[in-house]
């Protein structure tokens, strides 16, 4: 990986971290980007107890079409 790639990734993070990206603008940036399905998600816990949540998300009404939540 290159550092322009890494550049990109930092970009990103600090875009997720920044407490911007909600649902609804998810749905929004997804049909932008002409998807179907934007998916979301996030972490949550600490040490041992952490939790990942996803929701699929149809970009053309913003209906949640699947969650799956997984301990690891």
């Amino acid at each position: 990986m290159d550092r322009s790639e890494l550049d990109k990734i930092r970009q990103e993070q600090n875009f997720q971290l920044s407490g911007e990206v909600d649902d609804a603008s998810a749905v929004s940036i997804g049909k932008f980007a002409g998807a179907a399905i934007a998916i979301t998600g996030s972490v949550s816990g600490s040490n041992e107890t952490r939790r990942l949540r996803l929701r699929a998300l149809n970009t053309e009404d913003g209906q949640v079409l699947a969650v799956a939540s997984e301990q690891f």
